[in-house]
């Protein structure tokens, strides 16, 4: 995957995002998958798309107003798929920290096209929301990310020698990072960091980090009721043909 890099001027931020000013205007600098590449480079970004969609929340591509900075899970489990989002905010000098636990209904394979539109046709099934505060502060949750290079880490395809490891990973729990602030958007994705540390330094840095989110908020404990919960959901819904 590469990142495609370019200066987005939003005139009018009214067009995109209801109640901002309609004089508002940014320039923000996008970080994001280069789309005119493979399917399968731009596969995460397509898929994240969606997923706000359905969680219905706003497009961080569209800017915001101070800070905003989402970390989502996504694992795949024999009966369904299955993610966290977790969705910083800075509004007001206030932080904010939300937690969406949602279970993904995927569409019939053959109902589609091609594989692209399988995977990014999928709805939510359920969506539960928690509110949460670090446990050792805010100040020191992102001083703990900062120090593992969150904001400026590359996507897990575009590290230096990925390619020379002759690795293609089809399965497994992905992550994604996706920030914004006055100037700057960044989206990247990693797959499994943890069985890469050895061979990257990046790897380590991600792995790191959600070692952090998992102490501060719990994110591993938390996927644990997710799977929980899909189990139980698939267990009583009817199987409809």
């Amino acid at each position: 995957m590469k990142i495609h890099q370019i200066l987005l001027v939003v005139i009018i931020a009214g067009l995109f995002c209801c109640g901002q000013r309609k004089d508002d205007s940014r320039k923000l600098t996008i970080e994001i998958p280069d789309t005119t590449e493979s399917d399968l480079d731009i596969f995460p970004y397509l898929y994240k798309n969606r997923l706000v969609d359905e969680l219905n929340l706003q497009r961080l591509e569209h800017g915001v107003d101070s800070f905003e900075l989402r970390f989502n899970t996504r694992i795949s489990v024999l009966k369904c798929g299955l993610g966290q989002m977790l969705v910083f905010k800075k509004q007001n000098e206030e932080w904010t920290c939300l937690e969406y636990q949602y279970i993904v209904q995927d569409v019939p394979f053959g109902s589609v096209q091609n594989t692209l539109d399988y995977a990014t046709g999928f709805t939510i099934d359920t969506i539960l929301v928690y509110k949460h505060k670090p446990v050792s502060g805010w100040k020191n949750l992102f001083a703990a990310l900062e120090k593992e290079n969150i904001y400026n880490l590359p996507d897990q395809e575009d590290i230096s020698s990925w390619d020379s490891l002759g690795v293609t990973i089809a399965d497994g729990t992905s992550y994604s990072v996706e920030f914004i602030n006055q100037d700057r958007y960044k989206f990247y994705t990693y797959n499994t960091p943890q069985d890469f540390v050895k061979y990257f330094k990046e790897c380590q840095n991600m792995s790191n980090i959600i070692d952090i989110l998992d102490k501060e908020i719990g994110v591993k404990n938390n996927i644990e009721e997710i799977i929980g919960a899909c189990d139980k959901i698939h267990n009583t819904h009817t199987k409809i043909e």
